[in-house]
Protein backbone atom coordinates (compact mmCIF):
# COMPACT_ATOMS: atom_id res chain seq x y z
CA UNK A 1 0.00 0.00 0.00
CA UNK A 2 1.16 3.37 -0.90
CA UNK A 3 0.98 6.46 1.24
CA UNK A 4 -0.38 9.68 0.42
CA UNK A 5 1.88 11.85 -1.19
CA UNK A 6 1.58 14.22 1.96
CA UNK A 7 2.79 11.47 3.88
CA UNK A 8 5.47 10.51 2.25
CA UNK A 9 6.63 14.27 2.29
CA UNK A 10 6.40 14.48 5.80
CA UNK A 11 8.19 11.73 6.36
CA UNK A 12 11.13 12.23 3.97
CA UNK A 13 11.21 15.65 5.51
CA UNK A 14 11.86 14.58 8.68
CA UNK A 15 14.74 11.74 7.48
CA UNK A 16 16.24 14.97 5.76
CA UNK A 17 15.93 16.87 9.04
CA UNK A 18 17.73 14.60 10.98
CA UNK A 19 20.35 13.95 8.41
CA UNK A 20 20.51 17.45 8.15
CA UNK A 21 21.11 17.34 12.37
CA UNK A 22 23.95 14.94 11.91
CA UNK A 23 25.96 16.56 9.10
CA UNK A 24 25.68 19.98 11.61
CA UNK A 25 26.90 18.30 14.49
CA UNK A 26 30.07 16.40 12.16
CA UNK A 27 30.88 19.96 10.53
CA UNK A 28 30.90 21.48 14.07
CA UNK A 29 33.04 19.04 15.57
CA UNK A 30 35.51 19.45 12.08
CA UNK A 31 36.09 23.01 13.32
CA UNK A 32 37.45 22.02 16.99
CA UNK A 33 39.97 19.71 15.52
CA UNK A 34 41.14 15.84 15.08
CA UNK A 35 40.47 15.03 18.76
CA UNK A 36 36.70 14.04 17.63
CA UNK A 37 37.73 12.27 14.46
CA UNK A 38 35.76 9.33 15.71
CA UNK A 39 32.72 11.07 16.24
CA UNK A 40 32.88 13.44 13.57
CA UNK A 41 33.13 10.04 11.53
CA UNK A 42 30.31 8.13 13.20
CA UNK A 43 27.71 11.06 12.88
CA UNK A 44 29.26 11.49 8.97
CA UNK A 45 27.89 7.76 8.85
CA UNK A 46 24.52 8.50 10.39
CA UNK A 47 23.86 11.52 8.00
CA UNK A 48 24.39 9.52 4.65
CA UNK A 49 22.39 6.80 6.22
CA UNK A 50 19.64 8.50 6.97
CA UNK A 51 19.76 10.64 3.93
CA UNK A 52 19.66 7.32 2.29
CA UNK A 53 16.62 6.76 4.22
CA UNK A 54 14.83 9.53 2.59
CA UNK A 55 15.85 8.47 -0.83
CA UNK A 56 14.58 4.85 -0.28
CA UNK A 57 11.23 6.95 1.33
CA UNK A 58 10.76 9.00 -1.76
CA UNK A 59 10.54 6.03 -4.11
CA UNK A 60 8.15 3.84 -1.24
CA UNK A 61 11.15 1.07 -1.06
CA UNK A 62 10.73 -0.72 2.73
CA UNK A 63 14.21 -0.54 4.57
CA UNK A 64 14.89 -2.88 7.71
CA UNK A 65 15.86 -1.01 10.69
CA UNK A 66 19.85 -2.61 10.62
CA UNK A 67 22.04 -0.18 8.42
CA UNK A 68 23.59 -3.39 6.50
CA UNK A 69 20.20 -3.35 4.03
CA UNK A 70 19.56 0.25 3.58
CA UNK A 71 22.64 0.28 0.94
CA UNK A 72 21.56 -2.64 -0.74
CA UNK A 73 18.21 -1.12 -1.17
CA UNK A 74 19.84 1.62 -2.76
CA UNK A 75 21.65 -0.35 -5.05
CA UNK A 76 18.59 -2.18 -6.50
CA UNK A 77 16.70 0.93 -7.61
CA UNK A 78 17.25 2.22 -11.60
CA UNK A 79 16.78 5.80 -11.41
CA UNK A 80 18.63 9.17 -11.08
CA UNK A 81 19.86 9.30 -7.26
CA UNK A 82 18.61 12.92 -6.38
CA UNK A 83 15.35 13.12 -8.07
CA UNK A 84 13.83 13.01 -4.57
CA UNK A 85 14.83 16.34 -3.51
CA UNK A 86 12.66 18.87 -5.18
Amino acid sequence: MRPPEDIKRKLIAEWLRKADSDTDLAEHLMAEGAAFANSIAFHSQQAAEKYLKAFLTSHQVAFPKTHERTVGSCRDLQCEPCCFIT
